[in-house]
């Protein structure tokens, strides 16, 4: 009698203890899922204002281009206008393509599929922030070219080296804590979802 009475509590025990692991795994689920969602929810937020921000400075930029845009070189300053222009324009299909293929991750989907979706993501960020890199100097040294075929005065180089300086530091910023830290902490969660369905 005693034997049965055991061997019905251990069962009781062992099916207490089945539900309680099915009950962590859920909330560890669930709080990974949340995590993961919150990075993302950031990067999403800073790609959609980054898109409107560039949408919105195209037009600025052939408003700024009239009579008064004297420089001695009289074929850099379109140039490089319209080049800026279209260079805004080309941002922002950039940046609508990214949030496109950032909003196909579905956390209660396949989490290989998300796995894949966001390690893409992490390539194309690295090669942007390549690019990122050699286009600053280089859109440094076309805007002291146009600076000094302007002949502009001591507080206008002030302010094209404040600027140039903020540009920098933002860009590291940007990429260092919002992308890398992001990124990293979606396919850290990602990774952890893999192994509890496994």
């Amino acid at each position: 009698m005693e034997l049965d009475e055991l061997k019905n509590t251990w069962a009781a025990l062992d099916e207490r203890l089945k539900q309680n692991e099915s009950l962590n795994t859920r909330i560890v689920k669930e709080m990974l899922e949340t995590k993961s969602n919150k990075s993302l929810s950031k990067i999403l937020r800073y790609e959609t204002i980054g898109a409107f921000v560039v949408l919105a400075i195209a037009p600025f930029i052939l408003f700024i281009y009239d009579d008064r845009f004297q420089i001695k070189d009289k074929t850099i300053g379109p140039l490089f206008l319209v080049s800026m222009f279209f260079l805004c324009l080309l941002s922002f299909v950039w940046q609508a393509f990214k949030i496109y293929n950032l909003m196909k991750i579905d956390f209660s989907a396949v989490v290989s599929d998300n796995i894949r979706i966001v390690n893409r993501y992490n390539i194309w960020i690295k090669r942007e922030k390549l690019i990122t890199w050699f286009s600053i100097p280089l859109l440094g040294g076309l805007c002291t070219y146009l600076y000094a075929q302007l002949s502009l005065n001591l507080f206008s180089w002030v302010f094209l080296t404040c600027v140039f300086i903020l540009v920098t530091l933002f860009t590291y910023y940007q990429y260092k804590t919002l992308y890398d830290k992001n990124i990293n902490s979606i396919l850290k969660s990602l990774d952890e979802l893999k192994e509890l369905d496994e």
